[in-house]
């Protein structure tokens, strides 16, 4: 699954998009590999795509609650959700409140 970092571009309406690789989506949040643009604490606007799944795109805003370092300018981060412009999963599905799980072999 695919999904975009809304980057805000400070001269006017105009929003440019970075794309980020899917990783993890629960019903509390996400984990995601992307460019190294996030800081733990911060929140972030999201496009994630859910075609796949629900035949929609979805926009989040996501708090940056973990963040590891990769080579290349890449990190992996993991982000609880704010709010949502649609649901995708029911409370019946809710698989807890932690933010998403780190990949394997990615601890610290």
């Amino acid at each position: 699954m695919e999904a975009w970092l809304v980057v805000e571009n400070g001269n006017g309406p105009k929003r440019d998009y970075s794309a980020c690789r899917l990783l993890n989506l629960s019903y509390s949040g996400m984990c995601l590999q992307g460019e190294d643009l996030f800081q733990p604490g911060r929140d972030y606007r999201f496009i994630l795509d859910l075609n796949g799944v629900l035949d929609t795109e979805v926009e989040v805003t996501a708090r940056i609650v973990w963040k590891k370092d990769m080579d290349a300018g890449l990190c992996y981060v993991g982000a609880v959700f704010i709010k949502s412009s649609a649901p995708w999963l029911g409370p019946e599905e809710d698989d807890g409140s932690e933010p998403a799980e780190r990949p394997a072999g990615h601890d610290g």
